[in-house]
């Protein structure tokens, strides 16, 4: 049994605790690890067949432009999640922000900006940051807290609805990254971020950048 299930690429931890199950226990527990490997093998086709379709017709590329954003105090819930747990968390901590703010007499109206500190994919989870910008006092409660958001300049791309989701989405930050990389002046200073809503879309992706 244990050189079977090393064939299928389970790990030794994995097996280890495989074998104390009884029969039907350890049936029921393959069963749900191969449904998981398959919903990861779509999601690396999903995520090929994408990077085969796209073509930079410089569309995306050419929707690029800069602004700049005040500086401005937010509150923030930060997770390390997965895509698949991605939209629970933006969900979440938006509602709990807004209800917060909301409590505190304060307007709750303000864009919501999603920070990813680390690559978040089906795989892989990474650090990410939901934030909505207030004014006024608030005092932080459970796991929401506060920061500072200095004045900066930002490279920002309104998303086609076609590109809205994953992996579709990577292909709006590889032209934010290429049109930076195509203009000496601007220089990434930071982490990616999407802000909700966007200008005229769903949302915005954007890079804080410096001119020089």
């Amino acid at each position: 049994m244990i050189g079977r299930l090393r064939r299928v690429g389970l790990p030794l931890a994995r097996i280890a605790q495989l074998a104390d199950l009884t029969p039907e226990q350890r049936s029921v527990e393959l069963r749900g690890w191969l449904r998981n490997q398959r919903d990861l093998l779509d999601e690396r086709v999903a995520l090929v067949e994408a990077v085969e379709r796209y073509v930079d017709d410089g569309t995306l590329t050419g929707a690029v432009a800069l602004r700049t954003v005040p500086a401005a105090k937010v509150l923030c819930r930060s997770r390390h999640v997965s895509t698949a747990a991605l939209p629970d968390l933006i969900a979440t901590a938006q509602l709990d922000i807004r209800t917060h703010l909301r409590e505190s007499g304060r307007p709750a109206d303000g864009p919501m900006r999603v920070r990813f500190t680390d690559l978040v994919t089906p795989e892989t989870e990474g650090l990410v940051e939901v934030a909505v910008a207030y004014d006024g006092s608030v005092e932080p409660v459970g796991d929401l807290h506060i920061r500072l958001a200095a004045e900066q300049i930002e490279a920002y791309l309104p998303v086609p609805a076609r590109y809205a989701d994953f992996p579709a989405i990577l292909h709006v930050y590889d032209a934010v990254e290429a049109w930076i990389d195509a203009h000496p002046a601007v220089t990434a200073t930071g982490h990616p971020y999407e802000v909700y809503p966007g200008d005229g879309a769903r949302f915005d992706v954007v890079y804080p950048v410096e001119l020089t």
